[in-house]
C-alpha cells in the first residue's frame, strides 16, 4: 500500500475488481468458495483504503466494499440459477429413465397384445375353416326345407370370414407382401362379377344395386382392384337403408373413373379424412358386427396408394356418398379372352392333406371326396409319407397346414414328400397365421398360400390351377 501513489492504487483496485468479477462467474456454483475468494481479495485492500482516509482513498475503499456486496449478490443469483439447472437436469434424467421404462413396458405390452391377437386369430380361423367346409359338404344332402337355415349359416360364415379377411389384408399390407401385378382388364366383366356377388346383400336390405359401365379396359392388378371395389360396395350397402347403390365407370382422359355411389346417410366433411383410419367407424356405437371392424376404407386407401390410384370422396350428411377411384386406362389388344368355367373338374385327383386338427382333416376329406378326388389324410409328415408308401402312387398335389405339431411346419412336410418322391409335387400351404413376420416367412417359401377360412370355391380353383393348369 503506497498512499503517495494514488494512480497506482486506483489501477490495483480496478485489477482486483476484474479478478473478482471473473471469479464471480467461475466460482458461483460453489458459493462458499466464491465468498472465501472474493473477501480475501477485496477486504484487505479496502480496509487499508478506508483507514487511510482522505478525499480520495476513503470513497474508493467504500466503493470497493459496495462492489463486494454487489458482486456477492450477482454470484448468489448465478449460484441459484446453476443449482436450479442442475436440479432440472437430474429431474429430466429421472423423467427420461421413467419414460424409457414406460416405453419398454408399452412395447412389451404391445408385443404381448399382438401375439395374443395373432394367436386368437389363428385359433378362431381353425374351427371357422372346418365349419365352412362341413357346410359345403352337407348342403347337397339337405331337403329344400333345410336350405333356408343353410343359407343363414352361409351368411354368418361369410360375415365372419369377411372380418378375418379385413384383419388379414391389414397384416399383409403391414408385412409388405402385397404385390401389384398390373394386367389389362376388361372392366365390364369385373363390374358384372361384383354386381352378382352383392346382389343378394342388396336385395336383403330392399335397396337397388345398379351397374353402369362403359366398355373400358383398365391397367390394374385384378386382385387389388377387386378388393377395392368389394370393400367400397360392402361399405355402401352397409350404410344405405333405402334407395340404391350404383357401381359406375366411365372414361376420364387417360384414366377410367370408377364410382361407387349410394343414397345412404352421408359423411360429414369433418370426418372425410378420419374414416380412412383403421378401426374408425361412424354410426356404430353398439359395435354391430354386421357393420364390420372399420378397416374397409383404410384398406381401400392403402391399396390405392400401393397401386398409384387416385381415391376421391364426395359426401354430405343426408346426401349419400360417392367414392371415386381413378385407374389408368389399359390396352384392349392385351386383354385375355379366356373365361373360367363355372366348376373345375377334379375327378380322380390323388390329394394328400396334412393337418394336425382332426376336424379340418375330416372336413377337407368330405369336400374332396364329393368333388371326386381320392384322399390321403395325415396329421404329420411322417404319417403322410407312410400313407403314400402304402398307396404306392405319386400324389397329384399336397395340401399342408403351415403349423403342425412338434414345432414342425407344412413347408418342411412338403419338402420331405418331394424328397421322397424325387419330384416337385404341386403343393399348397394353408395357414391361419396373420402376423406380418409370419406372412413374410410364408412368402419366402415360394409356395402358393391360402388363408383360413378357405372358401370351398377358392380351394377348388386353387387345386385346378396348381394341378390342371400347371405348366408341365
Amino acid at each position: 500500500f503506497t498512499p503517495e501513489q494514488p494512480d497506482y492504487m486506483l489501477l490495483m483496485t480496478c485489477l482486483y475488481a476484474v479478478v473478482v468479477a471473473v471469479g464471480t462467474q467461475a466460482l458461483a456454483p460453489s458459493m462458499k468458495t466464491y465468498l472465501v475468494f472474493s473477501t480475501t481479495m477485496i477486504l484487505p485492500l479496502m480496509y487499508k483504503l478506508v483507514f487511510a482516509g482522505g478525499d480520495f482513498y476513503y470513497p474508493l475503499g467504500m466503493l470497493g466494499i459496495l462492489y463486494l456486496f454487489a458482486s456477492a449478490g450477482f454470484a448468489y443469483n448465478s449460484h441459484r440459477t446453476v443449482m436450479e439447472s442442475i436440479a432440472l437436469r437430474f429431474d429430466n434424467m429421472e423423467l427420461m429413465a421413467k419414460l424409457r421404462e414406460q416405453k419398454v413396458s408399452a412395447e412389451a405390452a404391445n408385443v404381448a397384445k399382438s401375439k395374443f391377437l395373432a394367436a386368437a386369430s389363428h385359433d378362431l380361423r381353425q374351427p371357422l375353416h372346418a365349419l365352412g367346409l362341413f357346410h359345403d359338404a352337407l348342403e347337397p344332402h339337405l331337403k329344400p326345407s333345410g336350405q333356408v337355415v343353410m343359407e343363414r349359416m352361409r351368411q354368418s360364415i361369410s360375415a365372419l370370414g369377411g372380418l378375418f379377411d379385413s384383419l388379414l389384408d391389414i397384416s399383409r399390407l403391414d408385412a409388405g407382401v402385397v404385390e401389384n401385378n398390373t394386367k389389362d382388364l376388361h372392366l365390364p366383366r369385373l363390374v358384372e362379377s361384383m354386381r352378382q356377388e352383392f346382389r343378394r346383400d342388396a336385395e336383403a336390405k330392399g335397396i337397388e344395386l345398379l351397374a353402369k359401365c362403359q366398355d373400358e379396359v383398365v391397367a390394374a392388378d385384378p386382385v387389388i382392384l377387386e378388393r377395392i371395389l368389394r370393400n367400397l360396395l360392402s361399405n355402401a350397402i352397409r350404410y344405405t337403408e333405402q334407395g340404391s347403390v350404383t357401381l359406375r365407370c366411365e372414361r376420364a382422359g387417360s384414366q377410367v373413373r370408377i364410382d361407387v355411389a349410394d343414397t345412404g346417410i352421408g359423411i360429414p366433411e369433418a370426418q372425410h379424412q378420419k374414416i380412412f383410419s383403421e378401426y374408425h367407424q361412424l354410426h356404430n356405437p353398439e359395435r354391430d358386427r354386421t357393420k364390420g371392424l372399420g378397416l374397409g376404407l383404410a384398406i381401400v386407401q392403402r391399396l390405392c396408394r400401393l397401386s398409384g390410384f387416385d381415391l376421391r370422396l364426395r359426401s354430405a350428411p343426408g346426401a349419400g356418398a360417392t367414392f371415386s377411384v381413378l385407374v389408368p386406362a389399359g390396352d384392349r389388344s392385351r386383354v385375355s379372352t379366356h373365361a373360367p368355367p363355372s366348376a373345375w373338374n377334379l375327378e380322380g385327383l390323388l390329394v394328400v392333406v396334412i393337418d394336425d386338427e382332426r376336424d379340418i382333416l375330416d372336413s377337407m376329406g368330405e369336400v374332396l371326396v364329393r368333388w371326386g378326388c381320392r384322399t390321403l389324410l395325415a396329421d404329420s409328415a411322417a404319417e403322410a409319407i407312410a400313407r403314400i408308401k402304402v398307396a404306392g402312387a405319386v400324389p397329384d398335389i399336397v395340401l399342408a397346414d403351415y403349423r403342425l405339431r412338434d414345432n414342425r411346419s407344412g413347408i418342411e412336410a412338403i419338402a420331405e414328400i418331394r424328397a421322397l418322391l424325387d419330384t416337385s409335387v404341386p403343393a399348397l400351404l394353408i395357414s391361419g397365421d396373420t402376423a406380418p413376420e409370419r406372412l413374410q416367412e410364408l412368402r419366402a417359401s415360394g409356395l402358393r398360400m391360402l388363408h383360413k377360412p378357405v372358401l370351398p370355391a377358392e380351394l377348388r380353383t386353387a387345386l385346378h390351377q396348381e394341378v390342371i393348369d400347371r405348366p408341365r
